[in-house]
Order: structure tokens, then C-alpha cells, then sequence
């Protein structure tokens, strides 16, 4: 609801979560919907590497980070 909501105001949405073919589905779902950059990654917050693998993808196609949402239910 939050990267539905970021999207409907115009602004560019990075997804991330654990299954590639669902955060990119979703991605492409909202760009598709609202005319927006977006941006699926896959990774488990879990995985500190992982997430910091992140970063030179997002900087590479948005140049920066305005808002990070963090909405993790971790265990």
C-alpha cells in the first residue's frame, strides 16, 4: 500500500523482498498503473550483504534515495 500510494503521487519505487518474481511483477505492475520508474530487487533483509548489494543497482538507475520505508517483519 505504501509503494501504491508513493506511486500515485508520481515518485520513483524501488520493491524489495525475497522472491525476484514477485517484487518484479509488482514493479512492472506499478509502472505499468501510474507511469512511474520502478525498480524490483530481491533480497532478504536478513542478509546484510545482500541489502547493501542493493544500493549500487538503486544508485545506478535513480542516482539517489529520497524515502526508505522499511516494513520488515523480522523474526
Amino acid at each position: 500500500a505504501t509503494a501504491e500510494l508513493f506511486a500515485t503521487h508520481g515518485a520513483s519505487v524501488v520493491l524489495n523482498g525475497r522472491n525476484a518474481a514477485d517484487v518484479e511483477r509488482k514493479a512492472a505492475e506499478l509502472a505499468e498503473s501510474h507511469g512511474v520508474p520502478t525498480l524490483g530487487l530481491a533480497a532478504d533483509v536478513r542478509d546484510a550483504a545482500a541489502i547493501r548489494g542493493c544500493y549500487p543497482t538503486i544508485f545506478q538507475k535513480f542516482r539517489q534515495l529520497d524515502v526508505l520505508v522499511n516494513n520488515a517483519g523480522v523474526l
